[in-house]
């Protein structure tokens, strides 16, 4: 008997050109991941009729819901397709901001040694969560609703691009800029996007409809070390800021992650122990007329 193994499970990812369908001869491609949680739950309807014998012997599922996350780490051009999901805007000229076309995907995942393929349809990428930490290769985590899965023996891809060679960004070839100055005091950085998607429903079946998105917010924290009160000004004083953050991997491929509009709303400062002092600040990153409130470029070498 086979039991299936995390290590030969394989992510694979095509865009959609009609939301919640695959396309019919679909090249997917390959996602290295960290971890997911993409899974198909359904509400309970629980029948309160009650009888002499107290034994309930009516029960039924409702409506079903895709949701979970797929978490990797950031190599150049190997989570772009999930990218331009998340900022509901193509990379054009190699430049992605935050806009209003809704991009679909089909997501399946394999078990490739048991056989066994989910296909979850009709996904958009809800989160974006960048994380930059000491001694760590960047984290991406994308938070992904759907409309629908299936489940099969076969595999719904007709041709497989493999997953790229990049090789994932580390913070040490990576810079941050704080109102056009390269800061050399951060000690952590995390971004995150969400679009407020929700999946609808509807009497006469129990997938989502549609998932309209709400208002997209961009927002993050970092910590410094502490060595004067600039910083932390920028928040007594509602001062808004340029933030770049810049991730390059050895072979000179980058991403710039502009927040030409950034709003500083907290600044906190603990003590003890003998290590630094730090300040962990919480922002926003608001709109801006020509590159809004966050801008993508990616860079090759």
């Amino acid at each position: 008997m086979a039991i299936a193994s995390n290590s030969r499970t394989q992510i694979l990812i095509v865009p959609e050109v009609t939301m919640g369908t695959t396309p019919a001869t679909p090249t997917m491609v390959e996602t290295p991941t960290v971890s997911s949680s993409l899974n198909l739950t359904k509400t309970l309807i629980s029948s309160a009729a009650a009888v002499a014998s107290r034994r309930k012997k009516f029960s039924r599922h409702g409506n079903t819901a895709v949701s979970g996350d797929i978490a990797g780490e950031l190599s150049f051009g190997q989570f772009d397709p999930l990218i331009e999901s998340v900022m509901c805007s193509p990379f054009t000229a190699d430049i992605a901001r935050i806009g209003t076309t809704k991009k679909s995907l089909s997501i399946q995942i394999g078990s490739l040694d048991v056989s066994q393929y989910q296909l979850f349809k009709g996904c958009v990428v809800n989160t974006m969560s960048v994380e930059v930490a000491q001694d760590a290769i960047i984290g991406l985590s994308f938070g992904i609703i759907g409309m629908t899965q299936t489940t099969s023996t076969t595999t719904a891809a007709t041709t497989v691009t493999p997953a790229l060679s990049s090789e994932p960004m580390v913070h040490k070839e990576g810079t941050i800029s704080i109102d056009g100055t390269m800061s050399a005091i951060v000690t952590s950085f995390n971004l995150v996007v969400d679009n407020g998607y929700q999946a609808i429903y509807a009497i006469g079946s129990s997938n989502a409809v549609d998932i309209p998105y709400g208002s997209a917010t961009v927002s993050g924290n970092m910590t410094l070390y502490f060595e004067d009160v600039i910083a932390y000004n920028r928040f007594l004083n509602e001062t808004q800021v340029a933030v770049t953050l810049v991730t390059l991997d050895p072979a000179g491929n980058k991403y710039t992650w502009l927040m030409p509009n950034v709003q500083f709303n907290t600044g906190a400062m603990s003590t003890g122990g003998n290590g630094p002092r730090t300040i962990t600040m919480s922002f926003e990153a608001l709109d801006e007329a020509t590159h809004g409130p966050l801008e993508i470029t990616r860079d090759p070498a």
